[in-house]
């Protein structure tokens, strides 16, 4: 016989009988896992009816609602339910449903992300049910108050703890398969997150043997567990499969906030195999539905991993957006996380054992951490806008197809940046031009192009950087510039006239090599920064090259004390002349055998060995002779390489 038709026909069987009332409930609590929602919400309407007349009825129908919608992730309803049931009980002076009442509380708190209020919940549950005879009807609910701790206790990283109450649970639970496999399946979960996953796929597999038929809130748990426990074994399909093996049922049965797990998961597993299509499905179906029901910590995961995906789409704004609420709904969780952590040090519970001074600097610790994610993840966004300004690969390889970049932040974001502008000449004056990217035809288009070393490196760096390019861009836009003497005297200009806005003294500025390239014609004009050309020494002769070096200015652009006009110089190239604009992070890197510094000289030997590559292996090439140069000591600048060859 079903379940449901067992607690059915024990309604039939009820003739006025407070025992009848007592044991209905009592037994609804504890099949209660094994019914749907639909089934649940009908024995609930058939008691309403049976009961209605007999005293206490009221109470028990008001607990057992609260617990009803516990299960189908209505938590603020069940959280009003469970209240006013403790409210009822406590006047009645029944202790242990008020302790199964907190126990439920818990459940409703951790999912809506309000941690306080979780721990105090769970900790009044044990100190109630603890001290409940095992006779009680209702003394079920300490297996359930067992399992809530360790469960909470998993979350917050307390794993020692988190086995202990596992571990009672078991004990307490011999006989009764149920709950013994549901302590099995939070033991699994603990060694899932300790990674040793032998030991977790060995509890998992015997919980889901354990698993009574009609269990399927359980079954839909293990399932769940063992498609993570195959993502961290790289085994795609088997996540995959059981995911939605866990998913099917969740959904089938309303277990709502379960099921945004699942959409978490596979979103990410989704991810993973780069199917982003399936990914943002995933991923978006976890944010409506957290939203619909106010589950603050599934919003922040589902709204970190949709900025993830975004950035991998290259759609910036919803990144922006996504990670935006990632924040919001984060900082939430952790400051309810942070002040419930440190009310627990003064809990009258087992955890009483715990250093509090040692664990009050462990939580000092933590926020300083969140603090150091928070603005790595500003950096990280910080990095996007810079990309998003820098010339896309695909347009510079439009206008100088035969060329490469090589770009190497020392941070997160960096100081060194290159860029290009195509021009066309509208009148004879070579001054009036218009820029942009719009139908001109690349072969006969002039492009202005440069690689720019601003002041310092990392924030500092990347804020002068934003100036400067805007200054470029001014200059061949606004003031209609495109001889790079000119160009480099314009932006001095702005760049001091910039800066001397501050009430501080500024002398930030940039190193630059800037380029006007059309057909074989080149200009150039360098602040700091040389113009290196390497054409063939002998035509005769296949492999002997020769470097040239065109000297830039010994001043910067900015400010400087013998400022004077830039020089524009114009060269004449050969066919295959190849040219390099650079920053000077390369040269000046420590590495090697000695820790030394690689050198200019060394550098340009580099170069003219490689002649003979193309230029995609040429910035393979020196990539690879950085990094193994570079060796396991700190990158010590921004490294920036431009090549072209005519």
């Amino acid at each position: 016989m079903s379940n449901f038709n067992v607690l059915k026909d024990q309604l039939e069987l009820v003739n006025n009988n407070p025992d009848a009332l007592y044991n209905f409930y009592s037994l609804f609590g504890k099949k209660m896992p094994l019914l749907n929602f639909e089934e649940r919400k009908k024995l609930l309407h058939l008691a309403s009816i049976t009961f209605k007349n007999i005293p206490g009825f009221e109470s028990f129908q008001t607990f057992s609602e609260g617990a009803m919608y516990t299960f189908s992730s209505e938590y603020t309803k069940a959280i009003d339910k469970l209240l006013s049931a403790i409210e009822m009980f406590s006047e009645q002076g029944d202790k242990v449903i008020v302790g199964a009442a907190h126990c439920l509380l818990n459940i409703c708190y951790k999912s809506l992300g309000q941690f306080e209020k979780a721990q105090i919940s769970i900790q009044k549950s044990l100190e109630i049910l603890e001290k409940t005879e095992k006779e009680n009807e209702f003394h079920h609910f300490l297996n359930n108050a067992y399992y809530q701790a360790g469960e909470m206790n998993g979350i917050l990283e307390k794993y020692e703890i988190a086995i202990h109450y596992f571990q009672k649970g078991l004990k307490l639970n011999l006989e009764n398969q149920l709950m013994k496999a549901r302590m099995l399946n939070g033991l699994g979960c603990i060694y899932l997150k300790t990674s040793d996953l032998p030991l977790a796929f060995d509890y998992l597999n015997r919980s889901l043997e354990l698993t009574e038929p009609g269990g399927f809130m359980l079954e839909s748990k293990i399932y769940a567990d063992l498609g993570d426990y195959y993502l961290k074994n790289n085994n795609i399909d088997k996540a995959l499969e059981f995911q939605k093996k866990s998913l099917k049922i969740r959904t089938e049965n309303n277990f709502w906030s379960a099921a945004i797990t699942c959409y978490i998961q596979l979103s990410g597993i989704y991810f993973k195999q780069d199917n982003l299509k399936d990914a943002l499905h995933y991923g978006n179906l976890a944010v409506d539905k957290s939203k619909e029901l106010n589950l603050i910590p599934k919003l922040f995961e589902a709204h970190k991993l949709l900025s993830v995906i975004y950035e991998r789409t290259g759609d910036f704004a919803l990144e922006l957006k996504h990670l935006k609420n990632y924040h919001k709904y984060k900082e939430e969780v952790h400051n309810q996380e942070i002040t419930r952590k440190i009310e627990q040090l003064n809990s009258k519970h087992e955890l009483e054992i715990m250093n509090q001074h040692k664990e009050i600097f462990r939580l000092r610790n933590v926020e300083l951490k969140s603090v150091i994610d928070e603005l790595n993840e500003s950096f990280r966004y910080a990095r996007r806008i810079q990309q998003a300004i820098l010339p896309p690969n695909h347009l510079f390889k439009k206008y100088l197809p035969q060329s490469f970049i090589l770009y190497k932040p020392k941070d997160i974001v960096a100081g060194d940046f290159y860029w290009m502008e195509p021009i066309s000449i509208v009148h004879s004056d070579i001054n009036q031009t218009k820029t942009g990217f719009g139908t001109m035809n690349p072969e006969t288009t002039p492009v202005l192009f440069a690689a720019a070393d601003c002041t310092g490196h990392g924030v500092p760096g990347a804020m002068v950087s934003v100036v400067c390019f805007n200054a470029l861009n001014r200059s061949i836009r606004e003031f209609n510039l495109s001889s790079p003497g000119e160009i480099l005297d314009k932006i001095t200009d702005l760049i001091i006239e910039q800066f001397e806005k501050s009430d501080d003294e500024v002398k930030d500025g940039m190193d630059i090599a800037l380029c006007r390239l059309q057909g074989n014609k080149l200009q150039y004009a360098g602040a700091n920064n040389s113009l290196w050309i390497i054409s063939k020494e002998d035509e005769s002769l296949t492999n002997a090259f020769k470097i040239t070096e065109i000297k830039a200015d010994k001043q910067p652009v900015g400010k400087h004390v013998q400022r004077k006009p830039f020089k524009n110089h114009e060269i004449e190239l050969q066919k295959d002349d190849t040219i390099y604009l650079l920053s000077d992070g390369f040269a000046d890197q420590f590495g090697g055998v000695k820790g030394k510094k690689f050198m200019i000289k060394q550098l340009k030997e580099i170069l003219l060995s490689i002649q003979d590559k193309s230029l995609e292996d040429q910035k393979g090439y020196l990539d690879s002779v950085f990094e193994s140069w570079k060796g396991n000591l700190e990158q010590v600048d921004d490294v920036c390489i431009i090549g072209v060859k005519i």
